[in-house]
């Protein structure tokens, strides 16, 4: 198995700053990807998404949980940020990951499903972490959003799901963005 991804994201009223962050890396036949979204708006909120990004750029080998744990002790105190964490095996041909707050997971092929956030705020405050592992086939889309795109938005729209992982990422951020927030999507595009 192999993954096409892309990131993609609009910056509130077009600002120069943006909270919401992401990132995707690939190590020893896995991609680990990862979806930020600072609490706010502005150059605080951007400037704390861009703390958590350093912080999972150096860490993103780690256990899922363990890595969001660490995550929340390293930003407490802050105004706290909502995230995804994945990480796709492309030997295991499988999918794993753990949420917390208003991000959004879906796997999307003939079983259309969506993966479960805890509540909570990342350096605020955190219950008990769950990670969900789900078999990954060689069609597969899976969709990382933070909440400037509506969680329900039409995946059968037109086109929506055609194309690389950029071209989807971007008709994502350019049909269902929300005008009045951050936004930012990551594909993760599987193929054999």
């Amino acid at each position: 198995m192999k993954i096409d991804y892309y990131l993609a994201k609009r910056h509130y009223n077009n600002g120069i700053y943006c909270g919401d962050t992401g990132m995707v890396k690939e190590f020893d036949d896995k991609v680990f990807a990862a979806v930020i979204d600072a609490l706010g708006h502005g150059k605080n909120a951007h400037e704390l998404a861009e703390i958590c990004t350093n912080f999972l750029a150096e860490n993103y080998r780690q256990k899922l949980i363990e890595m969001m744990e660490k995550l929340h002790q390293y930003i407490r105190g802050s105004r706290g940020v909502v995230a995804s964490l994945c990480l796709v095996d492309m030997k295991k041909s499988t999918f794993s990951h753990v949420s917390v707050g208003d991000t959004t997971v879906r796997k999307l092929n003939n079983d259309r499903s969506r993966g479960y956030s805890m509540p909570g705020i990342i350096g605020y405050q955190m219950r008990s972490l769950q990670e969900k592992t789900m078999k990954l086939d060689d069609s597969d889309i899976i969709i990382l959003h933070t909440d400037g795109i509506p969680s329900h938005f039409n995946q059968r729209a037109e086109g929506i799901l055609q194309g690389d992982a950029r071209a989807i990422a971007c008709n994502i951020i350019a049909q269902f963005s929300k005008k009045h927030d951050d936004a930012l999507c990551i594909i993760l595009r599987c193929m054999k």
